[in-house]
This record gives C-alpha cells, structure tokens and sequence, in this order.
C-alpha cells in the first residue's frame, strides 16, 4: 500500500486575481469579479433535530444527527443537479456541543477528506470523502496512507495544528500532485480533529479557480493577545480590499481561541465598503493551555 509525503514549506503569498466567476458587491457603486468558491456556506449546528439549519437537506441531517466523528454525506441527486455535499464534525469544549457543517458543489470544484487514524498500523486512512466527479483522484487517494509527519494529513496530525499548503504543485514528493494537477487542484488546507473515540484530520483541496475562500489564514493566539498573523494565502488584489477581509479573519480567529469552539461569521460587517463577503470560518487547535492555533476561511 502506498505511503505519501507530500511536505512543503509555507510561505506567504498572493494568487493573482482570475477575473473568472460570479461579480461579489463590493458597494452599491462598484463590483469585482472573483473566482467561485468551493465551500459555499458555514454552519453552527447543535446536533437536535429540531434545530437543523434550513439549508441543509433533511436527508443529511438524518445521518448527521448521532454521529459522533467527523463525516462527508453527500444526498442523492435529482435530475440535472451537480453534486453537493456536507461535512460536519462534532465538537466538544468547555461543556457545549456543536457540529461545525461546511457545504461545498463540485459544480465550482475541490475536495473534501477526512482521515481516522488506524490505530493498529498507526496511519491515516480516508474514512469519507467528496470528489465531485473526479473518480480517479478519488479511487487513489482512497488507496494512499499517511504515517505521522507525511503530506498534508500526517503534517496536521504530528503537529496537531491547521496546516496551509499555499501550492501542491511544489511538493516534489506529493503522491497525488498528478492526479491533483490534472483536475486543476492547487492548495490544501488540513485541520485536525479530536473526539472521545480517537483523533482525526480534515483535509480540505481548491482550485485557483474555485477556492476555497477569498482568504486563507493561519493564525497564532497566546493567552489573551491578540491573534498573530501567520501564514495567509489571499485572492484578492486590492490592499484596501484585502485589509478588511483580513480584519474580519482576525475577528473570528480571536472568538474561536476565547472560546475554543469553531466560529462563523455568515454575513460580515458591512461597515468597510469593501468587505462584503458571503461567509467565514475559524477552527482552532491547542498546543497548549497559552497557545493555540487557529485556521480561518473568509469567501
């Protein structure tokens, strides 16, 4: 069975902007056209049946409702539609439960994999998954494993934090970087999860296309100062633009670390001009009780 390692040294960097995609207000007297993204909403759910979030289909929520470990579902489709998908993945902290769902259409392009640890080989495995309609990058990467330090889910796994990887196509050593270059894949986001049953990671693939989001953070937030900036990868072209998608970002990594659960931000401040964004995500992780790491999606 094939081992991958996929490492890649980050750095800093902006994707020109593609001029491709659907036109995002940015005031009432100018838009921009920005590429479309691949996760197309956020949600915070409790977990109840009753309180399931009107956009997600009923058929998924009944299969969400008592999963206790991160999970894709993907509902069956009707006629002339393009795949969608959820993936949720419960979480625990300071007493609450909640169930952080990002929804994603292979319409716009990218993927979705979450990886359990098998504890007998002590690898990752690819538990679920959405590929779209890319069933060969699907069938190898459900044939690759990743021991504790290697490409991108053993990278989140050994360090437990958010790992960005800004460009696949510069890893020498990432086994998929074939498959992934053929179907315009271009960067990765890893997050790890934990529950009461083991420890997982959320690996999360885009285009330059369709990413993601319009920015891509990485943060570091130690006691109560405010978040560092990191690591981030923008697609967006404007200084003014791109400092207020970055104020949101910060907003949300410093909820998230206080709070230490997944935060979400579906409609943001209008209070720039330019920063009307269509939603936005923070994950955090701990390395320890001052420090935590925190990943944030703003698209």
């Amino acid at each position: 069975m094939p081992v991958a390692s996929e490492l890649h040294e980050p750095h800093s960097r902006n994707i020109p902007e593609m001029g491709v995609g659907e036109d995002f207000a940015m005031s009432q007297a100018q838009q921009v056209a920005l590429p479309t993204g691949f996760i197309s909403n956020a949600e915070l759910w409790s977990g109840e049946p009753g309180s399931v979030p009107p956009r997600i289909d009923r058929f998924v929520a009944e299969r969400l409702c008592n999963t206790l470990e991160a999970a894709v579902v993907t509902p069956p489709l009707e006629a002339g539609q393009s795949p969608t998908s959820v993936l949720s993945v419960p979480w625990y902290a300071n007493g609450q439960r909640q169930c952080c769902l990002l929804l994603s259409s292979a319409a716009a392009g990218g993927t979705l994999e979450v990886w359990h640890v098998d504890p007998e080989r002590n690898e990752l495995r690819l538990s679920s998954g959405f590929f779209g309609k890319w069933d060969e990058f699907r069938r190898i990467t459900a044939l690759t494993r990743f021991r504790k330090g290697e490409g991108l889910p053993g990278r989140v796994w050994d360090t437990g934090r958010p790992v960005l990887f800004e460009d696949l196509s510069q890893s020498r050593a990432f086994l998929r970087a074939e498959a992934a270059q053929s179907v315009g894949l271009q960067c990765g986001l890893g997050l790890p999860v934990r529950y009461a049953s083991g420890s997982g990671v959320i690996a999360m693939l885009s285009s330059q296309l369709s990413p993601m989001g319009r920015s891509i953070d990485i943060w570091k937030v130690t006691g109560s100062a405010a978040p560092e900036h990191l690591q981030g990868l923008t697609f967006e072209t404007s200084s003014q633009r791109r400092a207020s998608v970055l104020s949101a970002a910060r907003s949300l990594a410093a909820d998230a670390a206080t709070r230490f659960l997944p935060a979400v931000l579906q409609t943001l401040p209008r209070s720039a001009p330019h920063s009307v964004l269509e939603y936005g995500f923070a994950w955090p992780s701990r390395d320890d009780q001052d420090v935590i790491h925190v990943a944030t999606v703003v698209g």
